[in-house]
């Protein structure tokens, strides 16, 4: 929603899309992509959530499939962003400090 805080954005999706309430969350990154569609720059706020209340389910129409993945799996997926693995890569190398 226009002008919404990114952590209530992503409270709220994660509610919508997944049924959990975030608890914590730590930016990892914010992006900027270049919308083709709207011919300018989106911004895009990528977090990790560390603790959530509820269990994850598919709670919209927007996804076929929830899974879970190891890195390995993770590795041979197509990720929508290439700029995700090195997010979560980072994020792994900084929690074994």
């Amino acid at each position: 929603m226009p002008g919404e805080d990114p952590v209530d954005t992503l409270k709220r999706e994660t509610l919508e899309e997944v049924g959990v309430t975030v608890l914590h969350a730590k930016l990892l990154a914010s992006i900027v992509v270049p919308d083709e569609n709207k011919n300018k720059d989106f911004m895009y706020h990528i977090y990790m959530i560390t603790s959530w209340k509820g269990k994850v389910y598919n709670a919209s129409h927007e996804h076929t499939k929830i899974r879970w993945f190891t890195r390995k799996q993770l590795m041979k997926r197509k990720l929508s962003m290439p700029e995700y693995m090195e997010l979560i890569d980072d994020w792994f190398n900084s929690q074994e400090k």
